[in-house]
């Protein structure tokens, strides 16, 4: 079972979707910041989604180590004989 790397805050309110918290963004009058909650934003789902890929490469480490009893796979499907 994935656990999610991510952590929540119980401080801040957690959007349903990225379209409320682009809605949210799109609220602000002030152009300056509505571009800086933009940035900042965007800057969080690229950190959110570093975290997810190093999850997901230790997962499929994990599952090639747990098929082939870890070195390398290449090493296990050879058909040459070994000397």
């Amino acid at each position: 079972m994935l656990k999610n790397p991510i952590p929540k805050s119980n401080m801040f309110h957690n959007p349903e979707s990225l379209k409320e918290l682009f809605d949210r963004i799109e609220s602000f009058s002030n152009k300056k910041e509505k571009a800086q909650a933009y940035q900042i934003a965007m800057m969080a789902l690229n950190a959110c989604s570093t975290v997810v890929d190093k999850m997901i490469d230790e997962q499929a480490i994990n599952a090639i180590d747990s098929m082939f009893g870890g070195g390398n796979p290449a090493d296990k499907l050879s058909i040459r004989k070994k000397v």
